[in-house]
């Protein structure tokens, strides 16, 4: 009776030793360690402060979603944590997922359905990601036609979808409401961030313009997409300002006429006159004198006419120039203007005989 008693004891004890070992394993088996690096995707450097989740998500509702574990990447971009987790639910609840999410404020968020049949016999699975920022650079410098920096000049964004006209986005662009101002060297930089509609565009189209008193506002369009969030993208700006804008709106209604005058021994005539006279019809009794103007001192001009003078109900689109100094003959140059003429030069030399 007592060796009864003492083989029942011993295999009570053998039978609660193997059940402990099966529950220890189990929860061993139930414990995964996630760990992988983050990279910036635009420069390849590794990225700080990451926040990085493991979540259960109910594929019928979204509202059932559960954070599992988290960590924070280090400064080599590197993280590692460990979660507890039914390694049979996936397979058990085909509703039922695990995601790791990676997360930084100013960055796209990236997510990895997790795979548990990937996971080793260490019960390590590793994760990498590669992220980037929300938002595109633009930097360069305004300068105007000259070459000289602009002080002050305002730089603006506007964007619209893809495929959209110059004037469509102009005039309907949505703003993105930041303004940046150039330095003394006449140099900015804009962070632009991608344009949002609830989701992300797969493509846009920015227009970044610079803005000054006195000055034409001057524009740049550019087609982005996903692709180049991250980037550092120069745009430098020439603006006119309103004085050189004016003078080229003149000429597009006149054609430029400029030379030189010389002597028959090829020397530059100083002050020899050239006068600017308009007929109708070629009729030349029946022409006006529009403008005179002299030679520098290297015998050079440049006259404005216009392509045609309305006058009396009579069009006036013939020019007639005539050339003369003293001490010289006088010499004359003919020219028929229309409208496909505006805006154009031509070059008429004058050499004079003297008297």
């Amino acid at each position: 009776m007592k060796k009864n008693v003492l083989f029942m004891i011993l295999a009570a004890s053998v039978l609660y030793s193997c059940n402990i070992n099966e529950v220890s394993n189990q929860n061993s088996a139930n414990e995964i360690s996630i760990y992988g690096n983050v990279i910036d995707r635009a420069s390849g450097s590794p990225l700080y402060n990451v926040m990085i989740e493991l979540f259960k998500h109910n594929e019928e509702n979204d509202s059932d979603d559960k954070v599992l574990g988290s960590t924070v990447t280090g400064n080599d971009g590197n993280y590692e944590f460990t979660v507890a987790l039914d390694r049979t639910a996936q397979y058990d609840n085909d509703a039922v997922a695990y995601y790791v999410r990676a997360s930084k404020d100013k960055y796209t968020t990236s997510l990895y359905k997790l795979n548990l049949s990937n996971v080793d016999k260490s019960n390590r699975i590793k994760v990498d990601f590669q992220i980037t920022v929300t938002s595109i650079i633009y930097a360069g410098k305004v300068t105007d036609t000259q070459k000289k920096p602009l002080v002050d000049a305002k730089i603006k964004a506007k964007y619209y979808s893809a495929n959209s006209d110059e004037d469509h986005v102009r005039d309907y662009g949505y703003a993105i409401g930041t303004t940046v101002i150039t330095d003394y060297n006449g140099e900015y930089k804009f962070e632009v961030p991608i344009p949002t509609n609830n989701s992300y565009l797969p493509q846009w189209q920015y227009l970044i313009y610079a803005e000054k008193d006195g000055y034409i506002t001057a524009e740049h369009f550019v087609n982005q997409n996903v692709e180049d969030m991250g980037r550092n993208i120069t745009l430098n700006f020439t603006m006119k300002s309103v004085e050189e804008q004016e003078e080229e709106d003149l000429k597009k209604n006149y054609v430029t006429i400029y030379g030189k005058v010389t002597d028959n021994n090829g020397k530059p005539i100083l002050n020899a006159t050239i006068e600017d006279w308009l007929a109708y019809n070629n009729s030349y009794s029946l022409s006006i004198h529009y403008s005179t103007i002299q030679t520098d001192a290297q015998g050079k001009y440049e006259i404005l006419s216009p392509i045609g003078l309305q006058s009396n109900y009579s069009y006036y689109s013939y020019h007639s120039y005539y050339c003369e100094a003293e001490g010289y003959g006088a010499s004359k140059k003919t020219l028929h203007t229309t409208d496909g003429d505006a805006g154009n030069s031509y070059n008429f030399d004058f050499v004079l005989y003297r008297k």
